[in-house]
Formats: structure tokens, C-alpha cells, sequence
């Protein structure tokens, strides 16, 4: 009986054991795709975040431009994209760089 005992013990811990060693293992593995996740949701704002800039620089050199008075359809005006994406490309150059 008492050798029984001994074993039913013994089998509970074992099985305890491996049902924590599960758990952990299970844990860690959310833990990591819940890194991932959040650093990709992160690239991503920031992905948004430069779109988002990108299109305001663009809306507001098209308006200093029709503000001072180019008009539509000149040659002056076809210029603006041209210039937005120069200033893009010199914010990007100026974040890269490391001093």
C-alpha cells in the first residue's frame, strides 16, 4: 500500500512537473510573437507616421507655390512634386546619419 502511495506521489509530480515545464514553454512562446507583433506594429506607425509627412510637405509646398502666385499648369508649378521629393530625400539623408 504504502509503495502504491509512493508511486501515485511520485507519478503527480512528474506530471505536474511536465504540465509547468508546458506552461512555461507555451509562455515564452507568446511572450516572443507578442515581441514580434509589437515590433512590427512599431515599424508600422512609423511607415504611417512618414506617409503621413510625405503627404503634408507635399500639400504644403503645393500651396506656397499657388500662394505666390504660379499659376496652375506652368512650368514653375510642375516643379513642386520635384521639390517635395528633394526635401523628403534630405529629411531622410539627415535622420541616417550618425555623428
Amino acid at each position: 500500500m504504502a509503495d502504491d502511495e509512493h508511486m501515485e506521489n511520485a507519478l503527480r509530480t512528474e506530471v505536474h512537473e511536465a504540465v509547468a515545464a508546458s506552461q512555461n514553454s507555451i509562455l515564452s512562446e507568446i511572450r516572443s510573437l507578442i515581441s514580434t507583433e509589437m515590433h512590427t506594429f512599431g515599424e508600422k506607425q512609423k511607415e504611417i507616421a512618414d506617409a503621413q509627412i510625405s503627404i503634408n510637405l507635399r500639400q504644403n509646398v503645393q500651396q506656397q507655390i499657388e500662394h505666390s502666385g504660379v499659376l496652375p499648369g506652368s512650368h514653375l508649378h510642375s516643379l513642386s512634386s520635384k521639390m517635395s521629393e528633394y526635401h523628403l530625400a534630405s529629411k531622410s539623408d539627415n535622420t541616417v546619419k550618425s555623428y
